[in-house]
């Protein structure tokens, strides 16, 4: 496990990491197959990893995701991982056949707040604001400590051929992710990396494919995923005062910040998440709308 790159060191960051990765999740294999998940299985040649043999679950009761049916002559092929996601988690498919994802939580040398934060979600999980993935199960390796949470990563926002219906599907998605971030922040936990491909829903579907009727607040859930780079501050921190040093990996700097500057991390989560609803949701949304009322005149707005 020695050479399992950590995303915590930006200077090792990059597609060779990725590769190396790879080969330190095919080396447990055997070990998480013991435990009842069956990893994906790499494919060098494309570069991505594949469904296992084992026999798939299409039951997509909460809180495994919903896979969803088409024509596509390869009912698997929408499950398939481009290993360029692949630095901290891999797919895999438990023992009843449900889609799952393993994440590497920490690593000895790692900071320990992905896993505080992890167990403190969990002690929260009841409560109906918090919009994260369940973890169903625990795993441990040498110096390793590893989450099981269902497999959603059909992303919420930025995928323009899932298609919102109405008004009222696009008021429940945004209204979700602003209650969920409300109660990272009121929990304490910055995230530290909202963008939208962190922002989930439950279905697994065709990324070639369009879909409608995948919104409806009766049976869509969103969540917020990867808390890698996420803060677990003191109960007693002031949000509105918290200060930390900008970090040089941020995902999304403006333009002459360095990385010495000091700033709010929950400030910057909120500020993030409206340009990911401003960037995804509204402009996009108004021409879905649109298209629908062209499509059907008595669409409902």
């Amino acid at each position: 496990m020695g050479n399992w790159y950590s995303t915590t060191q930006p200077e090792k960051l990059g597609l060779d990491a990725n590769w190396l990765n790879t080969a330190e999740w095919q080396s447990l294999a055997t070990s998480f197959a013991s435990k009842g998940y069956h990893l994906y299985k790499y494919d060098a040649k494309r570069r991505r990893a594949y469904p296992p043999d084992a026999e798939r679950n299409l039951d997509s009761e909460y809180p495994y995701a919903r896979i969803v049916e088409d024509c596509s002559a390869d009912k698997e092929a929408r499950l398939e991982f481009p290993v360029s996601r692949g630095m901290r988690v891999w797919p895999a498919r438990d023992s009843l056949g449900h889609e799952v994802m393993i994440r590497l939580v920490t690593k000895a040398g790692d900071p320990p707040d992905e896993w505080l934060i992890y167990k403190k979600l969990q002690e929260v999980f009841d409560d109906p604001r918090n919009h994260t993935l369940p973890a169903v199960a625990e795993a441990f390796y040498e110096c390793c400590a590893f989450v099981v949470t269902p497999r959603w990563d059909t992303n919420a926002i930025g995928r323009t051929e899932i298609f919102y219906d109405n008004l009222a599907q696009i008021l429940d998605m945004t209204e979700t992710f602003l209650e969920g971030l409300e109660f990272l922040h009121e929990n304490r936990i910055a995230h530290c990396n909202i963008r939208e491909e962190n922002m989930v829903m439950n279905a697994l579907t065709d990324m070639y494919q369009g879909y409608h009727n995948l919104r409806d607040p009766a049976e869509v859930q969103y969540a917020f995923i990867d808390f890698g780079s996420a803060i677990f501050f003191p109960e007693d921190t002031d949000i509105s005062q918290a200060l930390i040093p900008r970090p040089v990996d941020a995902s999304i700097l403006d333009e002459g910040t360095t990385k010495q500057e000091m700033y709010n991390p929950f400030t910057e989560d909120v500020r993030l998440l409206m340009l990911a609803l401003q960037s995804h949701v509204r402009k996009r949304s108004e021409a879905n709308l649109k298209a629908n009322s062209i499509r059907n005149p008595d669409f409902p707005p």
